[in-house]
């Protein structure tokens, strides 16, 4: 027969037999981590048959099956005394289990504060017979820092009330420095993504907004957070069928990065957009590359200004050597009309080369004008006879002696081989009229119904009334008729003005347009 002492520590083995496997099975594979932990009404526990050996043995069981699991698993009561730890706990106490056994946390050399948060979280459990997760850092006895999670379950008896309370505890210390690590890089990358001057947002598969930086959300005019959780294609409907939703769609269907270049009317402003496909979806950044599309337009404007420049350049040589060509030509022929003038006489009067010397200036003059027309105007082919004969004319003034040469000179635009010619004609007109002239040479240049007229007086005998300039032999007026008739396409008259002197009118039409 069993004594009283003996029947008593029977009854705490079944106990605590019962409790073990039930934290057994709540910490197993069987029941949810986390689970409240009661009796099976499926299955009774045939224990009241078991002998004292039997419960030992079954205890030993339970408790070896525990510590081998890597959790940190305890029991305590109500009070919070710990009534068992597995040897994942003991080894993180650095004790054994007789010296845990009854005592609180408090008396666990744990920090006080966590204590009581613990012993509070107990008392809650009991209180609500609902599990309660909750983190936390530890050093243990080893003197070793980490950061715990860890889980207070209920163990529910027969009568429905809370008979103990488990704990299991996971060093979730790497996972918390990785989990620490992402935050870290991801706080970094916010950073960077608000700090940057681009457009830049990611969405997720249905096309929803999960991200927005400052600069996407001023692109896009909205509030700060306004578009988060919003579809694309609803916020923004004009896009669709658009190059950007093809664009997105192969980053997002086909796994495709992709990037175009477009202009955006709202702001005015090119926008270089980039997609590219993500774990989640797809992010997009857009660069206003405003800038570099108006240097660029810069640039093609100034390549084909050079352009320009380079056939106007190649236009303006090829036509000063034509032009030197005619000018050779025309002092060639004036030389030659001396030679054949003078031929008997073997020489030649000095006044026939100032002559020469004063068509030759003239030529200069109009060559100079012609070269800076070339610099300066868009189209070379037109010289101002205004600035030709401002020119020319006093220096036929200087050449005059006491004479004085009077002009009045309209502004006309003639080619450069009407200007020549007709420098030419003013030129050997006037030097006749100061050397038949008394006192003065008058010059008159007009324009009227598409007509130039010529016209230079002097003040002396006049010409003979019987005067033929066919068979005048003046090289000079031989010079003057054959300029106008063939490179003015002109007419001239040669007479006398009604009180006295002799008159010589050139006229001749303006240049066409197309010229």
């Amino acid at each position: 027969m069993k004594t009283s002492s003996e029947a008593a520590e029977v009854e705490r083995l079944r106990e605590e037999n019962r409790r073990l496997r039930l934290l057994l099975a709540g910490a197993g594979t069987n029941v949810p981590f986390g689970t409240p932990i009661a009796e099976s009404s499926g299955e009774q526990i045939p224990l009241h048959t078991a002998t004292r050996e039997d419960l030992e043995q079954r205890v030993r069981l339970f408790d070896t099956a525990l510590s081998s699991i890597t959790d940190y698993v305890f029991v305590c009561d109500l009070e919070g005394r710990i009534t068992y730890a597995n040897q994942a706990r003991l080894d993180l106490w650095q004790t054994g289990l007789s010296d845990v056994l009854g005592k609180t946390f408090f008396e666990l050399d744990y920090p006080h504060a966590l204590a009581e948060r613990i012993h509070n979280q107990i008392q809650t459990v009991v209180s609500t017979q609902k599990p309660l997760r909750a983190e936390s850092d530890y050093t243990g006895a080893s003197g070793t820092a980490g950061y715990y999670e860890y889980i207070l379950v209920p163990v529910i008896g027969a009568d429905g009330r809370v008979e103990c309370v488990t704990g299991s505890t996971r060093n979730i210390t790497e996972r918390r420095r990785m989990e620490q690590a992402v935050e870290a890089s991801e706080a970094q990358s916010r950073n960077i993504l608000e700090s940057i001057t681009d457009a830049f947002f990611a969405l997720d598969r249905e096309w929803r907004f999960t991200y927005v930086n400052r600069q996407a959300e001023r692109l896009l005019d909205r509030a700060p957070g306004d578009l988060l959780g919003s579809v694309l294609w609803d916020v923004y409907p004009g896009m669709v069928g658009s190059e950007f939703e093809r664009t997105y769609r192969r980053a997002a269907i086909e796994g495709v990065a992709g990037s175009i270049t477009s202009f955006y009317p709202d702001h005015n402003r090119w926008y270089e957009v980039h997609t590219f496909p993500a774990s989640n979806g797809v992010t997009a950044y857009f660069r206003d590359v405003s800038g570099q599309r108006q240097a660029e337009k810069e640039q093609e404007n100034h390549v084909r200004h050079i352009e320009a420049l380079n056939v106007r350049l190649q236009r303006a040589m090829k036509e000063t050597h034509h032009r030197v060509k005619n000018n050779l030509q025309v002092i060639l022929a004036m030389i030659e009309m001396q030679v054949l003038e003078h031929r008997s006489e073997q020489t030649v009067p000095l006044e026939e080369f100032v002559r020469l010397k004063a068509h030759v200036h003239t030529l200069a003059i109009v060559h100079d004008l012609l070269t800076l027309g070339i610099k300066e105007e868009e189209d070379a082919q037109r010289i101002s006879t205004r600035a030709v004969l401002e020119k020319l004319l006093p220096m036929l003034q200087r050449m005059a002696w006491k004479q004085t040469v009077r002009y009045s000179v309209d502004e006309i635009e003639l080619t450069s081989k009407q200007c020549i010619a007709l420098s030419l004609v003013l030129n050997e007109l006037v030097s006749n009229a100061l050397k038949h002239g008394k006192e003065q040479a008058e010059v008159f240049l007009t324009s009227e119904d598409n007509l130039v007229t010529l016209t230079v007086c002097d003040d002396g005998k006049g010409f003979p009334t019987d005067f033929d300039p066919q068979t005048a032999a003046n090289t000079g007026l031989e010079l003057v008729t054959s300029l106008v008739h063939t490179d003015l396409q002109g007419s001239v008259e040669f007479g006398n003005q009604p009180g006295g002197g002799g008159q010589v009118s050139v006229s001749f039409p303006l240049p066409k347009d197309e010229d």
